[in-house]
């Protein structure tokens, strides 16, 4: 199988948030005056998932924004506890 030919890479960032390593994917202008876009993913997911989105985003949409992609704690490349350590007040 071809891997995916990536079209517009992504920053890869950690943060730390509360004893926790978090990973950030980051894509367009980091300075942009307007909002971010932030994509959350669902359960058993990782922010890399949005790439394809982000690859298909016009040029003149990336231009003067900025996408934000987090992994979610104990996802992806993001540190977590042990699973039987979530609770819902945590998010």
């Amino acid at each position: 199988m071809t891997p995916y030919p990536v079209a517009r890479p992504a920053r890869s960032t950690f943060l730390p948030i509360r004893f926790h390593r978090y990973h950030v994917l980051e894509w367009g202008r980091a300075d942009s005056p307007n909002p971010p876009l932030v994509l959350t993913h669902g359960w058993m997911d990782i922010g890399a998932s949005y790439q394809f989105l982000v690859d298909a985003f016009s040029a003149e949409f990336l231009a003067d924004r900025r996408v934000i992609a987090p992994d979610w704690r104990g996802f992806g490349q993001t540190t977590g506890p042990a699973c039987d350590h979530y609770a819902f007040p945590d998010y």
